[in-house]
């Protein structure tokens, strides 16, 4: 895990969750996001393995759909509780962007960034690494 300072995040202007050709709900660039610039935080309540076991399948009609994050430190990100918006970035093995998780104050924290300059219209993705 990186230790760092928590990244500057584009405006929330830049991005919109909407219907995906690939899987459900997908987000999707409005305005030209540069380079390495942080998107969005995935965030969600912080539980253990055992617990998002539990919690699986959140949709029994899809149950291989979760909004699970596994942080390196054994927990996992639930966005399907307080989440936002990163939890519908869809996965892709040729991803424009990238998840990479940081300590922030010595919380592991997950930030999505762009791999290269993203244009308006793009649906973003990043490699879930499963």
């Amino acid at each position: 895990m990186k230790k760092n300072k928590a990244p500057k995040i584009v405006a929330k202007s830049f991005i919109a969750v909407k219907n995906s050709k690939i899987h459900g709900r997908g987000v999707f660039v409005k305005k030209e996001i540069p380079k390495g610039s942080a998107i969005i935080e995935y965030i969600g309540e912080r539980i253990s393995w055992k617990e998002a076991l539990r919690r699986h399948p959140h949709d029994p009609e899809q149950p291989n759909h979760t909004f699970y994050f596994s942080l390196e430190d054994g927990r996992v990100i639930d966005a399907n509780v307080g989440g936002n918006a990163a939890r519908w970035i869809n996965h892709s093995c040729k991803p424009n962007c990238k998840a990479d998780e940081i300590a922030v104050d010595g919380e592991a924290r997950v930030f999505i960034f762009a791999k290269r300059k993203l244009l308006p219209g793009e649906e973003l993705f990043y490699d879930y690494s499963l």
